[in-house]
């Protein structure tokens, strides 16, 4: 019974670990998203998914890019 503690307590040390070295290497990225349609309810939730990509990663990690071309050009025109 205490050799069974004494794995799961290393098991759990080491998960505890293991995550915080995985989370700091976590290096920039970059991103591409891209908006080729004129659905404002799409285009309403492609907003929202950058803007959620941004708060999870922070602007400072974070290289984004987003494409306009065809209908998605719409989304830069005034209602």
């Amino acid at each position: 019974m205490r050799l069974l503690s004494l794995i799961a307590t290393v098991l759990l040390a080491a998960t505890v670990f293991a995550g915080n070295a995985i989370a700091g290497s976590y290096g920039k990225q970059k991103v591409v998203y891209h908006i080729n349609y004129d659905n404002a309810k799409a285009q309403a939730g492609a907003l929202r998914n950058i803007q959620n990509h941004i708060n999870a990663v922070g602007k400072e990690n974070l290289d984004l890019k987003v494409v306009l071309h065809g209908k998605g050009l719409t989304l830069l025109l005034e209602p």
